[in-house]
């Protein structure tokens, strides 16, 4: 109440100095009489006695006495709000508390393909996730894929559940923890929805399993100071984990084996079987580690990465995967890109149980794309691979990918394949195969990201 008065006083000196004396100054400049000089004074004398009064009022409020009720003064009218509505009363950070959703769908045929392939000539959904991404807090953030592919009856198993740290004390230093598809080589980390062809190549399928490879733990990056270079380093620490269909359908031919009597013959079976598959191998906890550099220019970009990964079958055998992936691209124009992607592995395993020593394999793939405008894209693919010891075989085989994007989730592909299989661990092993795939690709959500 008393700084209110104060204000009031202040703001009539100030309105006294700003009219009263400019016109004392004007009348005095003017050609004066006497009644006129009389006149003056007594607006002067005035003016003097109102500035006393407003300065012992000041004075008195200052000491903390009670000053005379000013006047009254018109009530201030009152703003009429508008009526609250959903957007203007939703919380600034409401967004960050819902998660964004996608949902895919991988539909994919295969035509002309060898006889006894179960989905010869037949065009079906393959497989579809459900994608969930949200920010937890600053620099750290939530992904999660739920997945039901046709092979195991569309049954749902969590793909990918892990959250991603930005910043872990150190401005250059990051990491993750959960179950991912891992970063190792340049293919495994990407979803097959966003590959550049149809089906996965040789040398993927080989090393990293029918499903990628796939692990349950914690990781640690870091971001290297590189002058004009990026420089990754990543560390990590996983236990093999695989679709939970496959340990459904384990757990169901043993069930069958223990109901007729055979379960010590069939499980030994079922273990050399095993020893069989291709994949890394590993059934324990295995350390993994990439490093990954990359350069980009004025129209161009290249990438180089080195993966290694290595750990204990089964049986006891050592097991190491090492792999090296290649990226180079150029931008000729707008929407245009043209790319050459490779990626080399390297497999070991040496052999404990009969003495054999060590067995190394290898394979490889290459990439050749041109996007010609932002909707078509033509690709040729070479796959040369054999696959991990002691399964025998290799398959060689060319493909031709021509793709249509209807938008950025939405995408039409054919890939017409021709090769040689002398391996029946995925299709049937045939010489001078050849496959024709028809892909539609469809995404829709709130966080459907563009497909590549």
């Amino acid at each position: 109440m008393h700084g209110a008065n104060v204000v009031r006083a202040l703001a009539a000196l100030a309105v006294l100095a700003l009219t009263g004396l400019p016109v004392i100054a004007q009348d005095l400049a003017r050609e004066t009489r006497q009644d006129e000089v009389t006149e003056l004074r007594k607006r002067v004398e005035d003016q003097e006695r109102l500035i006393r009064e407003l300065l012992q009022r000041i004075e008195k409020l200052e000491a903390g006495g009670k000053p005379a009720a000013p006047a009254e003064e018109p009530p201030v009218p009152e703003v009429a709000l508008p009526a609250p509505d959903a957007q203007t009363t939703a919380p600034a950070r409401a967004g960050s508390y819902t998660p964004d959703i996608a949902v895919i769908g991988n539909n994919v045929g295969r035509f002309f393909s060898v006889k006894g392939d179960p989905d010869r000539n037949r065009l079906q959904l393959g497989e579809f996730e459900l994608a969930l991404q949200q920010p937890v807090y600053q620099g750290v953030q939530f992904f999660a894929t739920v997945a039901g592919g046709a092979e195991e009856g569309f049954s749902i198993s969590a793909e990918e559940a892990y959250v991603q740290f930005a910043h872990l004390g150190a401005p250059r230093l990051g990491g993750l923890l959960g179950r991912k598809r891992l970063n190792f080589g340049k293919l495994n980390p990407v979803h097959p929805h966003a590959w550049s062809f149809a089906d996965a190549p040789a040398a993927s399928l080989a090393f990293t399993g029918d499903h990628g490879l796939i692990g349950n733990g914690a990781s640690l990056n870091y971001t290297l100071p590189v002058k004009g270079l990026f420089a990754n380093l990543e560390v990590g620490y996983f236990k093999p984990s695989a679709h939970a269909h496959e340990h459904d359908e384990a757990e169901h031919t043993e069930e069958e084996a223990l109901l007729v009597g055979r379960s010590r013959r069939l499980a030994t079976r079922a273990a050399e079987e095993h020893h069989h598959e291709p994949g890394l191998g590993a059934a324990s906890d295995f350390p993994m580690a990439r490093l990954w550099l990359a350069k980009g220019g004025s129209g161009a970009e290249a990438e180089l990465g080195v993966s290694h990964g290595f750990g204990k079958a089964d049986n006891g055998d050592h097991v190491r995967l090492t792999g090296m992936d290649l990226t180079l691209r150029s931008f000729p124009g707008a929407f245009r890109r043209l790319q050459l992607q490779g990626e080399v592995f390297w497999h070991q395993r040496k052999d404990r149980a009969e003495g054999t020593g060590v067995h190394t394999r290898s394979g490889h793939y290459a990439l050749l794309s041109w996007r010609p405008d932002q909707y078509d894209e033509w690709a040729l693919r070479l796959d040369n691979t054999r696959y991990p010891w002691p399964i025998e075989g290799r398959e060689q085989a060319l493909s031709l990918i021509w793709a249509r994007r209807l938008t950025e989730a939405t995408i039409l592909r054919l890939q017409l394949k021709h090769g040689d299989r002398t391996a029946d661990v995925f299709l049937p092993a045939r010489k001078r195969y050849s496959e024709l795939y028809l892909q539609f690709i469809w995404g829709a959500g709130s966080h459907t990201h563009p497909l590549y």
